[in-house]
């Protein structure tokens, strides 16, 4: 399990940097994509890759769960404010999250939740914000059931992010990993995993619907998300038929019907698309690194290129795991770039995690984790990301 946590992790902060030169692109040449890559594995290129808000926000979620040892909602509201403020212009944050952590700081943080929920007249951002910085919680709470499993991935969600659309996104995201890495982790030498696409999709759609969101409704109606839910029914269907048809979508028919943009159901579902599709031998894809046509994919589907490709080499590199990401050849593979600040910090955190007893609200019981996710990840051959 170990490596498979570790291989998740990865492949978020590659997706991310692999996709941040091409953000809000549209129409990118494969030539210019595959030169990118290629100028990489044979080290022509060795420029500085830097990650984004989602890997930043990732971060933020790992430290404040080490720092509190648990899920406290002012230290995360706090810790993401914080590095905000801190933030370089590379890091691309949405539009309107300044405003959101200006009002969260003139009250101390006092109630972040109601703030979040009073953005866009009461109907809280709907954005990609929540599934992009996910990847932490299915590792965290392995062994939480599923009602608590919910429950905290909407939370981490809706400190921000208080619209169905998001928190049904960020589920969607989360569950997605977590079915991932039981597949994977039932897996051995003589019996290598293997996705059933049209499966994972018909048990995700179930996973949404039997998510209870009654408690992040913040005054609305009890059939708040009703609609959402419909249009993630939609999206996964979509999802579906793409997958399972014979010739690969054209990329105009992936962006008019999944989407490629900010909003959470234009782009959570497009990455579970983008890592099924990979799945499959892509014959305009000259590499066999399930990461790498991830990122590849992602980007040719252009505009919000980091987050989708971030997501879409989350759910891969659980799969495939650290071993096959460290181990491979450089003609296969791209070695992930690693600032020595995420080693740092994603190693302590989960170190701390796995030593001690998880401090959650009453209903959560989660024994300690024998994992340490970031302890053998190797240096990169690219020059590192910046902090």
């Amino acid at each position: 399990m170990e490596r498979l946590i570790r291989g998740c992790f990865y492949g978020s902060v590659f997706g991310d940097v692999c996709g941040a030169p091409f953000e809000l692109g549209s129409g990118i040449p494969l030539s210019r994509i595959l030169d990118f890559f290629n100028g990489r594995i044979t080290g022509e290129k060795n420029d500085t890759l830097r990650y984004t808000d989602d890997t930043e926000m990732a971060l933020c979620v790992c430290d404040s769960l080490k720092r509190v040892n648990g899920f406290d909602a002012i230290d995360m509201a706090r810790t993401f404010s914080n590095a905000f403020d801190a933030s370089p212009s590379c890091r691309l944050y949405g539009r309107s999250i300044r405003s959101l952590f200006d009002r969260m700081k003139s009250s101390n943080f006092a109630d972040p939740f109601k703030n979040s929920s009073q953005q866009f007249n009461g109907s809280g951002s709907y954005g990609n914000g929540g599934g992009m910085r996910i990847t932490p919680i299915p590792l965290y709470g392995l062994e939480l059931d599923t009602k608590d499993f919910n429950t905290l991935v909407c939370q981490v969600t809706a400190l921000t992010h208080t619209n169905p659309l998001a928190l049904f996104g960020a589920l969607l995201q989360a569950h997605a990993i977590r079915r991932v890495l039981a597949v994977a982790s039932a897996s051995s030498d003589s019996a290598p995993c293997a996705i059933d696409a049209a499966c994972l999709v018909d048990t995700l759609r179930g996973d949404l619907e039997m998510a209870d969101l009654s408690a992040f409704a913040f005054g609305r109606s009890s059939n708040f998300h009703l609609s959402a839910l419909q249009q993630y029914r939609e999206k996964l269907n979509t999802v579906k038929q793409f997958v399972m048809q014979e010739s690969f979508p054209q990329i105009s028919e992936i962006v008019s019907q999944l989407g490629n943009g900010e909003p959470a159901i234009q782009a959570i579902p497009t990455a579970l698309y983008v890592f099924l599709q990979c799945l499959k031998p892509m014959p305009h894809i000259p590499y066999e690194s399930l990461l790498i046509k991830c990122s590849i994919y992602s980007t040719m589907i252009g505009n919000d290129t980091d987050t989708i490709g971030c997501m879409a080499c989350a759910i891969a590199g659980a799969l495939v795991g650290a071993e096959r990401i460290e181990n491979s050849s450089s003609l296969g593979d791209l070695h992930v770039p690693v600032h020595q600040r995420v080693l740092r910090l994603a190693h302590s955190t989960l170190q701390r995690l796995r030593t001690q007893q998880l401090k959650m609200p009453p209903s959560y019981h989660l024994k300690p984790q024998s994992i340490n996710i970031w302890d053998r990840l190797p240096e990169s051959n690219v020059s590192g990301l910046l902090p």
